[in-house]
């Protein structure tokens, strides 16, 4: 998604009306530049639909783990699918399924990797160099690769699992993103049944606002120091 693009076209979202505001708020008292930049940058994002935003729908319905799947078989099963992680599904009474949310946590492939090494280090293991020896050794100490999803919220390896829909915009995500130090990946949701659709990640939003260089009130915001945001 070309943000340039959007502001040019008007991208059916609204922000031909906001461009002027946008221009505007850059303007005027120096002394008033911190509230106005933010105002502008927020009217921009506010603007732009996570619905709008390239590959947040996937084709094919969005892998899920239990809370009481094993470590070793979750591995396995995000390394087959080449899945970098997965929401986790907590156990919920079949009579409170339509109060209650299902999703209780996300986990990153890249996490339960790094605390097997470290467990094995603590049982003075040493992991083979590639990963199907690694997938063995998990099988073959089952206090590591039998450990239930569910434990390893003790350690924190759980993210939060703060979930967007897609009629939210993208500033909405940034402020999850800012108050959230822990949080990397934002699951995005139908409103209809809150099931998971998509994700957003960190990095895809550093890398969308990356294309707003070029526009010029973007780029005086871009250019300007912390420190004068406050």
């Amino acid at each position: 998604m070309d943000l340039r693009k959007v502001e040019e076209s008007g991208g059916g979202i609204g922000l031909v009306e906001n461009k002027g505001v946008v221009t505007s708020s850059l303007g005027g008292d120096r002394g008033k530049g911190e509230v106005d930049s933010s105002r502008a940058l927020q009217s921009f994002l506010d603007n732009i639909p996570i619905d709008t935003i390239p590959g947040i729908r996937n084709s094919s319905p969005v892998l899920e783990i239990k809370s009481d799947d094993c470590v070793q078989d979750v591995i396995r099963l995000l390394y087959d699918k080449n899945v970098s992680g997965a929401p986790i599904v907590g156990n919920v009474n079949s009579d409170f399924k339509e109060f209650v949310d299902r999703d209780v946590g996300f986990i990153e492939f890249s996490s339960m990797v790094l605390w097997c090494l470290e467990e094995f280090e603590k049982v003075k293991l040493e992991s083979k160099s590639n990963f199907l020896g690694f997938l063995s050794m998990l099988e073959q100490t089952s206090q590591i690769g039998g450990t239930k999803i569910g434990e390893l919220a003790k350690s924190f390896l759980w993210e939060p699992f703060f979930p967007v829909q897609v009629a939210d915009s993208l500033f909405h995500v940034l402020m999850l993103f800012s108050k959230h130090h822990r949080l990397k990946v934002v699951p995005v949701v139908e409103s209809s049944n809150s099931r998971v659709i998509g994700f957003i990640t960190q990095s895809a939003v550093v890398q969308l606002l990356l294309q707003s260089c070029g526009l010029e009130w973007f780029d005086q915001i871009a250019e300007r120091a912390l420190s004068e945001f406050g």
